[in-house]
């Protein structure tokens, strides 16, 4: 499965959770991560996000809400 997808699917899976807002994948150098966006960080969302995903390490950022 390619990033973009494991991305895609990782934000199916969460997006029940009311703090997640998107997901997305940022290059840096010459890898790829995966974004998960988050309306704030709280400690239960943080637990159920996994530190890789599909072999892809997974990063978390607080960008707010998208919606208002």
């Amino acid at each position: 499965m390619d990033i973009a997808d494991a991305s895609r699917q990782l934000y199916s899976s969460l997006k029940e959770y009311k703090e997640v807002v998107g997901s997305g994948v940022q290059r840096q150098g010459n890898g790829s991560y995966i974004v998960i966006y988050l309306s704030e960080a709280t400690q239960s969302i943080l637990e159920k996000i996994p530190p890789t995903y599909y072999g892809n390490v997974v990063k978390t950022i607080v960008s707010g809400s998208f919606f208002s």
